[in-house]
């Protein structure tokens, strides 16, 4: 008897298991533009960690517990953006009663991105790398430690010491 194709057996999974998927998706999300993104990221986890899933009777739950927490992931990561891309928008309410942007608060939000800018510079080339992968183009952690051959919680303490560093940088200037 031949060994199932893996690609066979996710595609039966899919199969059976997309609805499931999909509601825990969009009940987590609600009406996210991202969401077919989200359920294909699902389903690329899935089939990456397949060789994790020993129990085969926990298929339902092994999935749901994915879906989850991608989409968790991606409510997290959205609102990070979404709160990075406010804090740099102008004071638009002025803007709309015919007012000018405080022009020193702009200078200042020009200056702390200056200031963030060059003290990520000074960090070293690999705790660089990670905090632009996952600040600036918001890269699951998952997949940076892939992209770096490191593990999962080696990304997480790398970014936490690379924000304390940070942290020391900017309060000291």
């Amino acid at each position: 008897m031949e060994p199932e194709v893996p690609s066979v057996r996710l595609a039966g999974l899919m199969h059976r298991y997309d609805g499931l998927v999909r509601s825990i998706v969009f009940q987590t999300l609600g009406r996210h533009p991202d969401g077919e993104d989200v359920i294909q990221e699902v389903w690329t986890k899935a089939f990456e960690r397949s060789t994790s899933l020993r129990d085969t009777s926990r298929v339902g739950s092994w999935l749901a517990r994915i879906a989850h927490s991608t989409a968790i992931d991606t409510t997290r990561r959205t609102s990070r953006r979404r709160h990075l891309m406010q804090s740099e928008l102008p004071d638009l309410d002025a803007w709309a009663v015919g007012g000018t942007v405080d022009e020193e608060v702009d200078w200042n939000r020009r200056e702390i991105a200056e200031g963030l800018d060059a003290a990520i510079e000074t960090l070293p080339p690999t705790e660089r790398r990670i905090v632009r992968l996952h600040y600036y183009h918001s890269c699951p952690c998952e997949r940076i430690g892939r992209y770096e051959g490191v593990s999962y919680a080696t990304v997480r303490w790398r970014l936490a010491r690379a924000r304390q560093s940070l942290r020391v940088r900017l309060e000291s200037e």
